[in-house]
């Protein structure tokens, strides 16, 4: 089976992983994440979330908002960290490996992966975002 616009949604769930920074190889690991992919009539679609990242001994909560067109291709997250004495956004460049259920995760600076441990059932445990309320720069998704 391939990646679909049709089965992207099976990815909506709750994570965890890891990032290791390819400079100094710090680790942040990723806990407590759960993403929705949602999927417009138009046939392309915004990916939120929520998580807290584990770092030099910090619990720091972070937003995710990302979006992708119906081909799938140069799918992209914003990780926005929110508090505990950080603030700052890192992209990601996201692909799917849909034997192990991993999102593999790639930035300017970091790579790794996150691991799909409990599925949720068509959005019924989990409603979008509504990432305007935060008062943060404007992190608006649009179908590219």
């Amino acid at each position: 089976m391939s990646l679909s616009i049709n089965n992207i949604t099976n990815f909506n769930g709750s994570y965890s992983g890891k990032t290791v920074n390819i400079n100094n190889n710090t680790i942040t690991h990723w806990k407590e994440l759960k993403l929705v992919f949602n999927v417009f009539s138009n046939g392309c679609g915004q990916i939120n979330g929520i998580g807290f990242s584990i770092f030099n001994r910090k619990k720091i909560p972070f937003i995710i908002l990302g979006r992708f067109d119906s081909n799938l291709k140069n799918i992209q997250i914003n990780k926005v960290h929110m508090g505990n004495g950080y603030y700052n956004t890192i992209i990601y460049n996201i692909s799917f490996d849909l034997e192990t259920n991993k999102i593999l995760l790639n930035s300017e600076n970091a790579v790794g992966e996150i691991i799909l441990n409990t599925p949720f059932d068509k959005f019924t445990n989990m409603k979008p975002y509504n990432l305007r309320s935060l008062n943060k720069k404007n992190l608006s998704c649009r179908c590219i």
